[in-house]
């Protein structure tokens, strides 16, 4: 397995596929974000693993011997997270399993979700509270409201990893009182495709309350108004609340994936 140069990253849009429109992946293809690329051929792959801030993608036939030595070695450098996620076809789980064994656990079925701009179906705007949009610049503005800390640490996450100038560097979050009760971040956009991927965190005692819905559909009207044509969402098969969310604002499931997590030592 040898690492890609990022020049031939274009050749790699194909074997990603695989997994459906995972946008931070996305993004990393198309140059937007940093990334690692390992393939056995930069040209025509058969399998690739692809390491970014927020998850790993392993694509292709992962039964190559020498590819599951060298993935497992690739882990255990001092360069590699403690902790992190890998995402990968529920065909490839044997694979994972016995590359990593006991280093992997929490094996999971996720939906693959997408929609169209066209098909966006807008939520009633009225609310109780304020809808404000969040950016790097008024951050701090709200730090002193409660459950800052959650949308700081997500909110950061993912801007540390955009361009400075990039349009989705913000959030959209619902406040009274002083206390954010809800809000919506995006966590990725792809060049290639025209999309961005949104994620949404309600916050207690607010749930169940439609502001989940009122926050994505307020952050996708405005992406659509800055001109991205599809939206990504992803959620497990167990999560209800977020599948029916996104059911609402017209988000159609498309396909499905797997991920796990890996805990490179054992010891803590």
């Amino acid at each position: 397995m040898i690492k890609v140069d990022q020049m031939d990253y274009k050749n790699f849009y194909k074997i990603f596929s695989e997994l459906g429109s995972y946008t931070f992946m996305l993004s990393a293809l198309d140059g937007l974000v940093k990334s690692d690329l390992y393939a056995d051929d930069p040209q025509t792959p058969t399998h690739a693993a692809l390491f970014t801030k927020d998850l790993n993608y392993l694509v292709g036939d992962l039964s190559n011997t020498q590819f599951m030595e060298d993935l497992y070695d690739l882990t255990q450098t001092e360069d590699f997270l403690d902790y992190t996620g890998f995402i990968f076809l529920e065909k490839n789980a044997q694979y994972i399993k016995e590359i990593f064994k006991d280093h992997t656990y929490a094996y999971r079925g996720r939906r693959n979700m997408r929609l169209e701009a066209k098909d966006f179906t807008r939520s009633p705007l009225s609310h109780d509270g304020d809808l404000v949009r969040i950016t790097p610049s008024t951050l701090e503005n709200y730090k002193d409201y409660a459950n800052y800390d959650a949308v700081h640490e997500e909110a950061v996450f993912y801007w540390e990893e955009f361009q400075a100038d990039s349009a989705i560097n913000f959030v959209t979050a619902l406040i009274k009182d002083q206390t954010i009760m809800a809000s919506c971040f995006l966590c990725g956009e792809s060049a290639s495709e025209n999309s961005c991927e949104i994620g949404v965190d309600t916050f207690e005692p607010f749930r169940r309350r439609g502001y989940a819905d009122l926050v994505c559909s307020h952050t996708l009207d405005y992406l659509i108004d800055l001109g991205y044509s599809a939206f990504n969402w992803h959620c497990f098969n167990d999560n209800t609340p977020s599948f029916k969310t996104a059911s609402k604002l017209g988000y159609k499931q498309v396909g499905d994936s797997h991920l796990c997590w890996l805990r490179k030592n054992l010891e803590t």
